[in-house]
């Protein structure tokens, strides 16, 4: 699944603040993102709806943040999805 596939399927359940999907430096999925719900009963549902269900070639399975998680998130290809006004559309300072 991509980012922007991720993020669909998750707000069936309710508005995403946030949604990142870690990704290797060949932008190919590491197999785990995050999802960040603006209501901890939106993020419950999505979790028991979603939980071990095929999603392409993988299997669902949802849990909530714990403070070790932020050590496997890099976010520094997530960067790129952001608009910086500072570089030009191919990447390239300005």
């Amino acid at each position: 699944i991509e980012m922007h596939g991720l993020w669909d399927v998750c707000s069936l359940f309710g508005q995403v603040l946030d949604c990142k999907l870690q990704l290797n430096i060949e932008g190919k999925s590491c197999g785990f993102g995050f999802v960040h719900y603006a209501r901890e009963e939106d993020a419950a549902q999505a979790k028991n709806t979603l939980q071990k269900m095929q999603i392409g070639e993988c299997e669902v399975r949802l849990r909530p943040f714990q403070w070790d998680d932020s050590a496997l998130f890099t976010g520094a290809l997530y960067a790129r999805l952001i608009y910086n006004p500072y570089m030009d559309p191919a990447g390239m300072p300005m």
